[in-house]
């Protein structure tokens, strides 16, 4: 395969599709790993959750990222199956990815 930035739009597709797996087991592993610190009794503790806001934040930053990954990559899918992923496209998708 070849690098990221000489990839033709096909290529470039395989490589964001299978990106966007790992980013989902990256983001439940923090959720998962969240979940330990702040639930008590099937709850949010709001204790728990102030002492760790940052970790809380920094779920929810990894999430947006996540979600806008999966939909850079419908909207080049999108291009791509009308013809229209061209090199800007291919370099936004590239960029966003990277």
């Amino acid at each position: 395969m070849t690098g990221v930035l000489e990839s033709r739009g096909d290529e470039l597709l395989e490589v964001t599709a299978a990106a966007l797996e790992p980013a989902a087991r990256l983001v439940e592993e923090a959720r998962a790993r969240l979940r330990t610190l702040l639930v008590r009794d099937g709850r949010v503790d709001p204790a728990a959750l102030h002492e760790h806001q940052s970790a809380a934040h920094g779920l929810a930053w990894m999430e947006v990222y996540r979600q806008g990954l999966a939909q850079l990559h419908s909207w080049a899918e999108r291009l791509a199956d009308a013809g229209r992923l061209g090199e800007l496209e291919r370099l936004v998708l590239t960029c966003s990815f990277g």
